[in-house]
């Protein structure tokens, strides 16, 4: 039941990031996903939905990492790999709880950029 459940959050996690990604975008007028930061969508009238969506994402990653880490052979290079993937869903989901807000709050700032 573990393994399904993991292996759905591995799943549901990439589309979810991009589709919430797309909607707080169309949120932003004026946002140009080439040339802006996605972090940027993190603060302002619409920030709910992307710190959501970096929190989510995060911790779907890492229900998916100690799902893995149940269901593979330990060697070495495997538990290299599930610790860079368990390290990438709790930066994803720092990245949610300490927004891009450099200017107000220079704390909260360089948390942001320590976890992206």
């Amino acid at each position: 039941m573990l393994a399904k459940l993991s292996s759905c959050c591995g799943i549901v996690a990439p589309p979810l990031m991009v589709a919430l990604w797309a909607f707080a975008s169309f949120l932003r007028p004026g946002y140009n996903q080439l040339a802006q930061r996605g972090s940027e969508l993190g603060t302002g009238q619409a920030a709910i939905v992307m710190n959501v969506n970096f929190a989510i994402t995060g911790v779907l990653i890492i229900i998916f990492a100690l799902g893995l880490s149940r269901s593979i052979h330990s060697s070495k290079w495997s538990s290299i790999g599930l610790i860079f993937l368990l390290v990438c869903g709790v930066g994803e989901a720092m990245t949610g709880a300490f927004p891009c807000v450099q200017v107000a709050q220079p704390q909260l700032g360089r948390f942001h950029r320590t976890f992206t």
